[in-house]
């Protein structure tokens, strides 16, 4: 997708509606889900993310010992749009199915 095409499904200009909300500095822009067989190819999308200044939130910063359903449930409810790396290890995955439907029902998971 490009940085404009970004920059609009953010701000509200793309059908998807995305629903931005004021929540302070630490909310990321957008949230990437993925299957952990997929980590390399998510990697490769927040470099592409970030190159573009985009503040990405991926799972690669939670640590042993976090609560990762709460981690990633805050996270997910503060993104500002939620991207989906949809592969055959991902339709699969029971977590990526869930937050996908959470981005979809707070209408921020961009198609």
């Amino acid at each position: 997708m490009s940085s404009s095409r970004w920059g609009a499904a953010l701000s509200g200009d793309l059908p998807c509606n995305c629903i931005l909300r004021d929540r302070g500095l630490n909310m990321a822009d957008v949230f990437v889900s993925y299957a952990k067989t997929d980590r390399a190819l998510a990697s490769k999308l927040v470099a592409m993310l970030e190159a573009e200044g985009w503040k990405v939130w991926w799972d690669k910063s939670l640590v042993i010992g976090d609560d990762f359903r709460d981690e990633i449930m805050t996270e997910l409810g503060r993104a500002r749009a939620v991207v989906v790396i949809w592969t055959d290890a991902s339709i699969k995955s029971d977590w990526v199915r869930s937050e996908a439907g959470r981005a979809q029902a707070d209408r921020k998971l961009i198609q």
